[in-house]
């Protein structure tokens, strides 16, 4: 459960306060 918290959940200020999952999801759909 803590991997999903961490790739889900987790709010990374650095990556403009998304999640790791939803900002590789925007760099796929800009590509």
């Amino acid at each position: 459960e803590y991997i999903y918290w961490y790739n889900h959940d987790r709010i990374k200020l650095t990556l403009g306060g998304y999640s790791p999952i939803q900002y590789r999801l925007m760099n796929q759909q800009m590509i």
